[in-house]
């Protein structure tokens, strides 16, 4: 049975839990955001050695499909694993965020770090400009899905070449 208050409602961020509760969900939130910066590189490295056996025509055509298969299971599989992170990561953003407002302290999104800087500092370049249209302005998880779905697209086209050519 889930956890409630005296009353049976249950339970929320409290000026009371709000440091306990964020000194527990911190770390979390930064290990899936780890997860979230490694499965992506870990997924096109090992698309790269799976293109090589692919692209070879010396290897036969049943290997190059089984590979190009098990590289197109592997792409739709870190795609769901960064998407469930992510699903994660905000999860646990929403509630550092409410932990944040019971504590008074400032919070934790690129506009509420940004007020704590002076106007000229060096980090707001970021928030405008070239930069903010080639970096900041975008969501590298989507930027990392629109890559991963590349991979995928890849393996298809290969498969489809590969079973028309056998």
């Amino acid at each position: 049975m889930p956890c409630s208050t005296p009353s049976g409602e249950p339970p929320q961020v409290t000026i009371a839990n709000a440091q306990q509760l964020f000194d527990f969900l911190e770390p979390r939130r930064r290990g899936s955001v780890q997860v979230m910066s490694q499965v992506p590189g870990l997924s096109i490295a090992a698309q790269a050695l799976l293109f090589t056996v692919a692209l070879n025509e010396r290897n036969p055509a049943w290997g190059r499909i089984t590979v190009l298969i098990a590289g197109l299971a592997g792409v739709l599989a870190a795609m769901h694993l960064l998407a469930k992170h992510r699903y994660f990561e905000e999860l646990h953003s929403d509630v550092l965020q409410r932990c944040l407002e019971c504590l008074g302290a400032p919070g934790l999104s690129q506009d509420d770090l940004a007020r704590l800087l002076a106007p000229g500092d060096r980090s707001l370049r970021w928030r405008s400009g070239w930069r903010a249209k080639l970096v900041s302005n975008h969501s590298t998880f989507k930027v990392w899905i629109a890559a991963l779905c590349t991979f995928a697209l890849a393996d298809l086209v290969l498969l489809g070449f590969t079973v028309l050519q056998s």
